[in-house]
């Protein structure tokens, strides 16, 4: 309202340089909201040349469809992603067991995509430039965690099974103790954002313990 206003009162000598810093601030709000002060200011400024009003509104217009599509594409990424251990994979990477076989691990670890993502957002400034490169990384990171999940599963499998019963039931202990402190200590963490990375942690730890002693489980009592 503020806008108009200033507008309304200048409206015999508003001058292009005014129209374009209007606008300025007029990108900075929604949609919806942005072609209403727009339409508006062609309203209070027809003595303006049609075509320069017609090409800002086009630039506006463009800007915003931009930023929709990108948001759009963001989301059909995210709605794509699938769990292997189900809501694991879409926000957390395989934390890695102690005895796990270095040679089951992906030799492509998307090192370089996550390089090219990162250099090109440092480079713009925006995540919106960057649309490809994310992507590219997103699906290399799928693809990786999906081979790790499914070899963690398997080889941890195949080892519970060679175990003795009673050391399968002190790994299997083990691992349960293991969810306990973590969830303990989870709880002791400060619930401000500058801690949200390390519950974050925590919690992705904690999901995964989850997911490995629901396949042991059955195999836990097993002759």
């Amino acid at each position: 309202m503020q806008l108009l206003k200033i507008a309304i009162i200048y409206q015999d000598q508003i001058e292009i340089s005014q129209i374009q810093s209007y606008l300025m601030i007029i990108s900075n709000c929604k949609r919806n909201t942005r072609i209403l002060f727009l339409t508006k200011l062609i309203a209070i400024t027809y003595k303006l040349d049609f075509l320069l009003i017609k090409f800002l509104y086009l630039q506006i217009s463009f800007i915003s469809k931009k930023e929709l599509n990108i948001k759009k594409q963001i989301m059909e990424n995210r709605a794509h992603q699938r769990a292997y251990p189900q809501q694991v994979i879409e926000e957390y990477s395989p934390s890695i067991p102690k005895e796990f076989p270095k040679d089951k691990i992906p030799k492509n670890l998307c090192e370089k995509e996550l390089v090219k993502m990162i250099r090109c957002e440092r480079i713009f400034q925006t995540n919106y430039s960057c649309v490809e490169d994310y992507e590219a990384f997103v699906q290399c990171k799928k693809q990786r965690d999906l081979e790790l999940f499914k070899s963690i599963k398997e080889w941890e499998i195949d080892h519970f099974k060679k175990l003795q019963p009673k050391l399968r039931k002190l790994y299997f202990q083990g691992l349960t103790f293991k969810k306990d402190r973590l969830k303990q200590d989870y709880e002791r963490i400060p619930s401000s954002f500058s801690y949200q990375n390390r519950q974050w942690r925590f919690m992705s730890d904690i999901e995964q313990i989850e997911w490995r002693l629901g396949y042991l489980l059955p195999i836990r009592d097993q002759q």
